[in-house]
């Protein structure tokens, strides 16, 4: 062999060399890749701690506190590896959200972006009737009664009697809550706004029954303001209206083009007073960013 000769064989052998190198990297990836789909579906397909296996060359490990995933495999002689931060995200989080549909047709929210509405939620979080009724300044039993504003004081409304309605009320750091089934009626204009502090956060409205149903702006010159959450176990009817949202329901029907007031309001999309602890439930997860090696 010339000189020549041995180079070229070298640079071959060097280029082959390179050529099994890159595509070991891409297996390597790709593997990561798959197993951090698998690792997102095992967390919310059940517990977190699913979500740390061994499978072969690879690992998967979950950090609860950081919501951090690392998927890590050493394959061919190559440490590769991925770390995914994942964010919960839950009802409360969005404009609106739903564990049935959310029937809009051709209008629109007006939402913005990290409130996106969303439907099909597996399920709703749980009213804690038993706090409401702890914390309640005013118990209200009356059946088909009407309420004008002389009627009330701010603070939390506890409504067990049936078919109530209210023609221009206004109040300030309120709460009400409605615990009998059917029709809750609101009459021309009227305004609630609830509570917030730095660590806590109050609905304006709750409607515990499954079969409660209620319209925001049901006439034609109403114009309901509403700052805070509104959440019914039931149906929800938008129609009009100034919103904060979010409005978390089991079924939402939009009437109307809406434009969300939580650009002005984003306060109120957090975790509410009233259902529990946050960490009483196993949030659904996605990415936030990730990172790969």
């Amino acid at each position: 062999f010339s000189l020549t000769g041995m180079g070229v064989l070298q640079v071959a052998q060097f280029v082959q060399l390179d050529s099994q190198m890159a595509a070991h990297f891409i297996e390597n990836k790709l593997e990561v890749d798959s197993y951090v789909n698998i690792a997102l579906w095992r967390l919310n397909a059940g517990e977190d701690s699913l979500a740390n296996f061994t499978t072969g060359d690879v690992t998967c490990s979950y950090d609860t506190t950081t919501l951090e995933l690392v998927v890590t495999t050493v394959s061919h002689g190559i440490n590769s590896s991925m770390l995914v931060t994942l964010e919960e995200y839950y009802h409360f989080k969005h404009a609106i959200a739903t564990k049935g549909a959310i029937s809009m047709g051709s209008y629109t929210v007006g939402e913005e972006i990290e409130h996106e509405v969303r439907d099909n939620y597996e399920f709703l979080p749980e009213i804690d009737l038993a706090y409401w009724l702890s914390v309640a300044d005013t118990i209200f039993a009356d059946n088909s009664r009407l309420y004008h504003d002389g009627d009330l004081v701010e603070g939390i409304l506890i409504f067990t009697g049936s078919a109530p309605k209210f023609d221009d009320i206004s109040l300030d750091n309120t709460t009400m809550v409605f615990t009998a089934p059917g029709v809750v009626e609101f009459k021309h204009t009227n305004v609630i706004r609830a509570v917030y502090t730095d660590s806590t956060i109050f609905p304006a409205l709750v409607f515990t029954d499954s079969t409660s149903s209620f319209t925001i702006d049901d006439g034609a010159h109403d114009q309901d303001h509403i700052e805070g959450a509104i959440f019914s176990a039931g149906t929800i009817i938008l129609a009009k209206g100034e919103l904060s949202g979010p409005i978390v329901a089991r079924e939402v029907t939009v009437n109307n083009n809406m434009d969300f007031l939580d650009s002005d309001y984003p306060q109120y999309y957090g975790w509410q007073e009233g259902f529990g602890s946050y960490y009483d439930y196993n949030w659904p997860k996605q990415i936030l960013q990730w990172e790969s090696n």
